[in-house]
């Protein structure tokens, strides 16, 4: 009877020592429960769990996690590697103060591991849900940012999301602490703008700010805010693909190991291009445009009533919406100024063409597109801020080329799309292999090793810098 007596204490002292080892017993069964420390449940239970920023995500890996400790367990090795990720995650461009600093500062967190108080449990508990919140939180902030404005914190913490699962991840993460930073760190975006601005940061921090505390320097702060836009993006970089940043008057080409750089004209800063990720799917010369009816009214009407031939000289009929053409009399021009609705105004193909000779489709839900235009000298612009909101390009025929040589196209269909642009005749091009298209806004680059800044047209930096660093 004693020695069974002992075994039983031993079997217990186990469990005291490793509570992890309880999840070895099924979940129903009362002596796995009883064995569990109950701190970490009764803390998500009260108020203090108003402290987190993602409480369903936190419960959520309890729950599964059979309410026990998941980093002061076993030799606390995750511990000290959760801890040592959340030590500089200005290295990433993030704000430390996002992540329980005040409670999980090391000095603590070494006397709660530590201590064999009788009240350390609960001291215990409380630190170890805090530190799961910091870690979901700090994954989330680097996959998603921090100010995304397509997707909300609310969002991603409903047990209804269906998005990029985070806590997923980390619970793979916990179970496989040989790649436990690794996995963490690998929530990040893939493109290679943004490794190459993140590495930028790192360097930085390392070599000027050895405490990591904070970002520091209009420099470091706009490189963070451009890894935040990086963060809103859905968009996964193929080995073929066009990408447009605003700030830069700049398309590339990216073709595998090749990238070919073209000049563009993009919205003023009254009508800005948008940010979006598009399929380019076909392409069609000998455009005619119809008239937006921003433009029709505050630009087009105007100039054709005080000038009586400004529509026949540059192509424009006036439509009804029975597509019946009708004079450009004053009376008319007058009607459709009335009421807009009831007309469109499309400008014939030709030299004047405002579309020039061919137009590239994307899908998008701003309507615009990237297309040719007949005033080439506007690219010789340093600020090419011009247009209504679509994408000029400065080679149309080096861009066209480049897009039938990733679509496999046979040499006739080459000589067909050349032919038709120089005789503005009609010819649609749907491609077999369909090419993303991402518009970015981005104000720093990396380029051959240095930093490059771009002017910020739109005045969007100050406000996402007061937003990530002075709340």
């Amino acid at each position: 009877m004693k020695k069974n007596y002992s075994l039983i204490i031993t079997f217990f002292g186990l469990f005291s020592v490793f509570p992890c080892l309880g999840q070895i017993l099924p979940e129903n069964n009362s002596l796995s429960k009883a064995l569990l420390d109950s701190n970490i449940e009764k803390y998500l239970a009260t108020e203090n769990a108003q402290k987190l920023n993602f409480p369903n995500l936190t419960r959520n890996l309890y729950r599964q996690n059979n309410y026990s400790y998941i980093w002061f367990n076993r030799e606390n090795k995750l511990l000290w590697d959760a801890m040592s990720l959340l030590d500089c995650v200005v290295q990433y461009g993030l704000n430390p103060n996002q992540y329980h600093s005040a409670d999980l500062n090391y000095d603590t967190i070494r006397l709660v591991a530590t201590s064999i108080a009788p009240n350390n449990s609960v001291l215990k508990g409380r630190a170890d849900v805090l530190l799961t919140d910091a870690v979901l939180s700090f994954m989330v902030h680097l996959h998603f940012g921090r100010a995304n404005p397509t997707i909300s914190f609310q969002e991603i913490d409903s047990e209804n999301f269906k998005g990029y699962q985070i806590d997923s991840v980390l619970k793979t993460a916990i179970q496989v602490p040989a790649k436990f930073s690794q996995m963490i760190l690998g929530v990040q975006p893939k493109m290679k703008g943004y490794r190459q601005l993140q590495n930028f940061l790192r360097l930085a921090v390392h070599r000027h700010q050895e405490d990591c505390h904070e970002i520091s320097g209009d420099t470091l702060k706009q490189v963070a805010i451009n890894l935040e836009r990086y963060k809103w993006e859905n968009v996964n970089e193929e080995e073929v693909y066009v990408e447009i940043n605003i700030p830069a008057f700049a398309l590339k080409f990216v073709d595998k190991d090749s990238t070919q750089n073209f000049k563009v004209i993009i919205g003023n800063p009254s009508t800005p291009t948008p940010v979006l990720s598009g399929k380019i799917r076909y392409f069609k010369t000998a455009p005619d445009w119809t008239v937006p009816s921003s433009i029709l009214g505050k630009e087009l009407l105007p100039r054709a009533m005080n000038n009586p031939v400004y529509l026949k000289r540059n192509n424009f009929s006036i439509y009804t919406q029975k597509r019946e053409v009708i004079a450009a009399t004053p009376a008319n021009l007058k009607a459709v100024r009335a009421n807009p609705a009831n007309y469109f105004i499309r400008q014939s193909p030709g030299p004047d063409n405002a579309l020039g000779q061919i137009v590239f489709h994307f899908e998008n839900p701003y309507s615009i597109y990237l297309h040719d235009t007949p005033n080439r000298k506007l690219f010789n612009q340093p600020n090419r801020a011009l247009s209504h909101g679509c994408i000029r390009i400065e080679d149309p025929k080096m861009f066209v080329t480049r897009l039938l040589k990733h679509d496999s196209a046979l040499s006739d269909t080459y000589l067909t799309v050349y032919n038709s642009m120089t005789s503005y005749k009609r010819f649609i091009y749907t491609l077999k292999k369909p090419v993303t298209i991402v518009i970015r806004y981005i104000t720093c680059e990396i380029q051959n090793g240095a930093l490059i800044k771009y002017p910020d047209l739109y005045k969007q930096d100050k406000k996402l810098i007061e937003n990530l660093f002075n709340n």
